[in-house]
């Protein structure tokens, strides 16, 4: 598996998530353990992490650089 230089994480925390989406970490937590988070997570006890090529499929690139704010779809 590669590792681009530019992106430091292969993975986001729902908390980077939150950031990202204007969403409040404690629902996003609260949907990724219901299973109706759109996106995929790993679940390493209690914590929830999105892999970061699902979230640039959905949304691009440059949202994950800071440039934009996105909305997530009800269902992936």
């Amino acid at each position: 598996m590669t590792h681009q230089a530019d992106d430091p994480t292969l993975f986001l925390t729902i908390k980077e998530l939150a950031v990202l989406t204007g969403q409040s970490a404690k629902t996003l937590h609260s949907q990724a353990a219901k299973g109706i988070l759109p996106l995929p997570t790993l679940k390493f006890g209690s914590r929830y992490l999105i892999p970061r090529k699902a979230i640039e499929d959905l949304v691009g690139p440059i949202a994950l650089r800071g440039q934009a704010r996105v909305s997530l779809p009800t269902r992936y």
